[in-house]
């Protein structure tokens, strides 16, 4: 996590660091943060945390103004429209804050995935909001995205995972409603699963996106499915490789 911070600021503040940080020692004492949490908003088992980083090289602020922080976005919990809603409007609020740190040229935000997913048709519109935001995506080394989350994952601009980070894909379904509690997937027929094929496409690549369809498509389970690390996500250009200027 320290690392992404310090490399997406390195990409809006290069003027104001010295040279040797192109290649830094993630380590280096003379970098440090200053993190607070703005608010911690609960709905339910969903959680969304807005945050401050304020980036410290050698004790000065690396923003352009001393007054300014990096804003992003933790997001913990269940996929559903609270989560879309309350990110759309924390996006707002970071794109209107008079102190923010953005990156250089279009203002990219960081939102942080950790969830064991929800309902498709919220990780779709999650999914559309990052994109259209050009957000960077990030699981951190601890967390795990699955099902709707690894939808919404997809969608953002730039997504990257830390090493033992973990995605989980699997087969859309509904629960029937007997005793028993029983899943039925859907079939690749259905006009949901066809909309699942053709997001996957549109933010990866049509012969990625087909792939992951196929091998999410072959996992019918409520609790299972076809998991991949971070080497493997970046293989299928579903996460990209380390970022650079």
């Amino acid at each position: 996590m320290k690392k992404l911070l310090l490399l997406l600021l390195l990409s809006s503040s290069l003027s104001a660091i010295a040279d040797s940080l192109l290649t830094p020692n993630w380590n280096n004492p003379k970098y440090k943060e200053e993190n607070e949490i703005i608010s911690e908003i609960k709905i339910n088992d969903l959680i969304v945390i807005h945050m401050s980083t304020v980036p410290l090289w050698e004790g000065k602020n690396v923003c352009d103004s001393p007054n300014q922080a990096f804003e992003w976005i933790l997001l913990s919990g269940r996929i559903s429209p609270d989560s879309t809603y309350v990110v759309k409007k924390l996006i707002e609020q970071i794109k209107n804050s008079p102190t923010k740190c953005f990156l250089k040229g279009e203002g990219r935000l960081l939102v942080v995935l950790n969830s064991e997913g929800g309902y498709l048709a919220d990780g779709f519109d999650l999914g559309e909001l990052l994109r259209k935001n050009n957000a960077t995506v990030l699981i951190t080394s601890i967390g795990r995205c699955s099902s709707s989350c690894a939808t919404a994952f997809l969608g953002g601009g730039s997504r990257f995972m830390e090493p033992g980070a973990e995605l989980l894909f699997h087969a859309p379904y509904i629960e029937r409603k007997d005793l028993n509690k029983e899943i039925v997937c859907l079939s690749s027929h259905d006009e949901r699963t066809k909309k699942l094929l053709k997001y996957m496409q549109k933010m990866i690549n049509k012969e990625d996106g087909e792939f992951l369809f196929k091998r999410t498509m072959s996992f019918c389970s409520s609790s299972d499915g076809w998991v991949i690390n971070d080497d493997a996500a970046k293989l299928l250009n579903i996460a990209n490789q380390e970022i650079v200027d």
